[in-house]
């Protein structure tokens, strides 16, 4: 009887489909860190981490020594790439500029961030140096 049993489950998976899969271990949290800076001494005024698995949000931040230049960090719930946007000049609420990099992997990530279209790289762009 329950080889029956096991044999009528075994067939039912097999019509739905197959047998699915248990779900593969989550992604251990990480924290990225590093530094940005805003060409053109251009005060830094906020940072936001784009998670591509999920957990953006604002990065912590300091200016260590001149406003244009800031440490940040942010703990991302799943880990992944991820990309910066800094606001370079205005205020924390309305940027002058929203500097994007393009997608990061790995925890420590620093950026040279262009909010001028003459300042030497690509305009509104974020580079890793």
């Amino acid at each position: 009887m329950r080889s029956k049993r096991l044999a009528a489950a075994m067939g039912f998976a097999f019509a739905i489909g197959g047998i699915v899969a248990a779900p593969s271990p989550a992604a251990a949290a990480v924290t990225v860190s590093g530094q940005v800076t805003c060409v053109g001494n251009d005060n830094v005024v906020g940072i936001w981490i784009n998670a591509e698995s999920g957990g953006s949000g604002w990065a912590s931040w300091s200016t260590p020594v001149a406003g244009w230049t800031a440490n940040y960090s942010r703990s991302l719930p799943y880990g992944g790439r991820y990309q910066v946007h800094v606001g370079c000049g205005g205020t924390s609420q309305n940027w002058a500029t929203n500097n994007k990099s393009g997608w990061v992997s790995g925890t420590s990530n620093s950026f040279t961030c262009y909010p001028y279209s003459n300042a030497g790289w690509k305009y509104l762009t974020c580079q890793r140096t």
